[in-house]
């Protein structure tokens, strides 16, 4: 399991595109080598700061943002979700 966690660490690592992972308190959690590049902080910065802090959302989509956050803080998971890049 434990190698199993290395090698998906790896390929989230390693992908073209910017990924971060964050927890119910939407904390980050992962942060890869693109969403540095792309974003400007290093992982060593990013982890366990608030998403918010380090992506701001756009005015017109602030509440979304923060009635997600609600809705998967009082909902247990697993969830799906689509995203358009």
């Amino acid at each position: 399991l434990v190698h199993d966690a290395g090698r998906l660490h790896a390929v989230l690592d390693r992908l073209p595109a910017p990924i971060y992972l964050v927890d119910l308190d939407q904390r980050v959690v992962f942060w890869n080598r693109r969403a540095a590049e792309v974003f400007g902080w290093s992982a060593a910065d990013a982890v366990g700061r608030p998403v918010v802090e380090l992506i701001p959302p756009a005015d017109e989509s602030r509440a979304e943002v923060e009635a997600l956050g609600a809705r998967l803080a009082g909902e247990s998971g697993p969830w799906e979700t689509d995203v358009h890049v």
